[in-house]
């Protein structure tokens, strides 16, 4: 069959055949357009993408940059504790400049501790230890002396567990013994021990004089000066006469004694201070008002019932002693002194058994005159301690029957407390950090520390003895970092070795050293650095590092 087509439908049928060419082409226009668009998306996240990760590694690369540097602060910090000795203030901070940025690293919370061990060593038995002992340090020696009770008597190189050599007197010891060089002998010791009992025959009392050879095994009694009541508190060496020591006893008698290992003890003079002699003698070497002699200044507190006071004479192998001045002070009842110093002009600081402490402040002439006094809720039966703090502070300790350490200031206003709930009755000692140490009732050593505010944190307790604490404890740097002796009423001397150093080290990028500015980020570690065996081991307690 044949179809004819008309003129009309051809015409609409050539339309639509062009229409459809034009269709085609649009589509593939189109496609040419999307994939041009999807191409351009792909470019411009890929762009982002390496943007973004540039970004990324340039703040990675300066955050490591930061954190080196702020951890090479620290490290320097680190490096400066380790090579303190524990008998020296600590470092308080340390700057270090890397990848064209300043770290200061700061060092707080800085103490002494015992680390190997926190247990006191029993290192002497005897009676009880009821008078202090003495770090006693003439030419050529570093020993600690101490005295029973029972009239036994041990010597210890410091910071040694072992006596050097015991003595047993019998009797008591009545103060604390003191250890002179002996002029006839160099390089031997000669040892003034107040004593009662039978090595004082035919006396009661006495100061026994004896002659201590380091080579040998024990010291030889020399002689022994009578006394016809007890000698209380430590006799003194002469500062210009070497073969003369002094000594005040109970009634008041103030002797200056010829000492010699010729076995002879010989009075060179003797002066009435009329009242118990509670403290000193202290000696100053004469610098003002001598006419070009030698002469020694000697200081000692009186005290009793009604009144105390402070009287100063001058000795001369020629004359003797010499009223010079005295002060009578505002309270009864002395208990001890501590000195700032070993020359004149100096201040002297008095603690009272009522509860009061007074600062004298002694001219280069030996003039005492009263500076200031204050009362404190407490009773003292210790004297006070002296302490010449970090940062130069100079700071007063004292311990009361209430459990309470007061620390004071110059002015004699409370720089710091501790309340340990236990009585003290000794006198508290400080380290060179700045750290104070007591012991109590309850038989523990006391570390306490002021960190923020006026009461005192405690660093650690080291113990226990068997009773109360009657011996003060004496500090001093040992082969094993800081050692300290005290006595007990458990009829025993202990020994406590501190071997380490604990401390909190913060480090930060500053643009203005020594204050960090508050620039990010910042290090902050707990370290403890040494024990016995070697003071170069550092522990890390713990660490963070933030950007506050």
């Amino acid at each position: 069959m044949t179809t004819i087509v008309s003129r009309p439908q051809l015409k609409a049928l050539g339309a639509r055949l062009r229409e459809g060419s034009r269709s085609q082409r649009g589509s593939v226009l189109s496609a040419v357009l999307i994939m041009v668009a999807f191409l351009g998306i792909l470019s411009g996240a890929l762009m982002t993408e390496l943007s973004t990760n540039f970004l990324l590694s340039t703040d990675m690369v300066n955050r490591v940059a930061v954190e080196a540097t702020v951890s090479s602060g620290a490290e320097l910090a680190l490096s400066q504790l380790q090579s303190t000795s524990l008998d020296a203030a600590c470092p308080t901070s340390a700057n270090t400049t890397l990848n064209n940025q300043t770290a200061i690293a700061t060092i707080a919370n800085c103490e002494a501790i015992g680390r190997s061990s926190q247990a006191l060593t029993p290192v002497a038995s005897g009676q009880s230890f009821k008078v202090d002992g003495a770090h006693v340090q003439p030419t050529g020696l570093d020993d600690y002396i101490v005295g029973d009770s029972g009239g036994n008597v041990f010597d210890f190189r410091y910071g040694n567990a072992a006596p050097r050599w015991t003595l047993a007197l019998g009797g008591s010891v009545t103060a604390t013994p003191t250890v002179m060089d002996d002029p006839t002998d160099p390089g031997e010791f000669l040892d003034v021990i107040p004593a009662s009992g039978p090595a004082c025959d035919p006396s009661s009392f006495c100061a026994v004089v004896t002659s201590d050879d380091p080579s040998s095994s024990l010291p030889v009694p020399q002689c022994t000066f009578g006394s016809p009541s007890a000698f209380e508190s430590q006799p003194a060496a002469s500062r210009q006469f070497p073969s003369v020591a002094f000594a005040g006893n109970a009634v008041g008698d103030l002797y200056a004694i010829g000492v010699t290992s010729s076995g002879l003890c010989a009075t060179n003079d003797q002066i009435s201070a009329g009242h118990p002699i509670v403290a000193g003698p202290v000696v100053f070497p004469c610098v003002s008002g001598c006419g070009g002699k030698s002469a020694d200044i000697v200081m000692v507190v009186t005290s009793d019932g009604s009144g105390s006071q402070v009287l100063s004479y001058t000795y001369t192998s020629k004359n003797g002693f010499a009223n010079l001045a005295s002060l009578t002070l505002p309270r009864p009842g002395a208990s001890g002194i501590a000195l700032d110093g070993r020359v004149l002009p100096a201040r002297v600081a008095v603690s009272f058994s009522g509860g009061s402490v007074a600062l004298v402040q002694v001219d280069a002439k030996a003039t005492p005159t009263l500076a200031r006094s204050v009362a404190l809720p407490a009773a003292f039966a210790g004297a006070p301690f002296w302490c010449h703090c970090p940062g130069g502070l100079n700071l007063i300790g004292v311990g009361g029957d209430n459990g309470n350490l007061y620390v004071l200031d110059t002015n004699l206003a409370t720089f710091a407390t501790y309340a340990s709930g236990q009585a003290i009755v000794t006198t508290p000692a400080a380290d060179a950090m700045g750290d104070w140490y007591f012991g109590a009732d309850d038989g523990l050593l006391y570390e306490v520390a002021k960190q923020n505010g006026p009461s005192m944190v405690r660093v650690a307790t080291y113990g226990s003895a068997g009773g109360p604490i009657l011996g003060s404890p004496i500090i001093g740097a040992c082969p094993g970092g800081l050692c300290l002796y005290l006595g007990s009423a458990d009829r025993s001397t202990y020994l406590m070795t501190l071997d380490a150093r604990s401390a909190v080290v913060t480090s930060c990028i500053t643009s203005a050293p020594p204050a960090c500015s508050g620039t990010n980020p910042r290090l902050w570690t707990s370290v403890e650095i040494g024990v016995t065996t070697n003071p170069q081991t550092v522990h890390v307690e713990g660490w963070s590092y933030y950007s506050p």
